[in-house]
């Protein structure tokens, strides 16, 4: 996470903002084994992909699913379902 807590708050309004507008956020890139990915769509979707543990998946979904509720951002989990990912059979 960025170093300042000024620039997290600033990120976090703004993706907030971006979400409650039915927009996509900008977002924050990092290094870390977690990734939330926005494809390019006219819905409102992300997913959260782990490149180790896919057991973190279940926890960062339902610590994102409070944070969207605590701002009462309607929304939904489904499991997976990211498909540029997937490798096929």
């Amino acid at each position: 996470m960025p170093q300042d807590p000024e620039i997290l708050t600033v990120l976090l309004e703004e993706n907030l903002r971006d979400l409650k507008a039915n927009r996509k956020p900008e977002g924050y890139n990092r290094e870390g084994s977690m990734r939330m990915i926005f494809p390019i769509s006219e819905k409102v979707e992300f997913y959260v992909y782990s490149r180790t543990k896919p057991t973190d998946v279940a926890r960062v979904a339902e610590q994102l699913s409070r944070v969207l509720q605590k701002y009462r951002l309607r929304h939904g989990i489904e499991w997976d379902r990211l498909r540029a990912f997937v490798q096929e059979k």
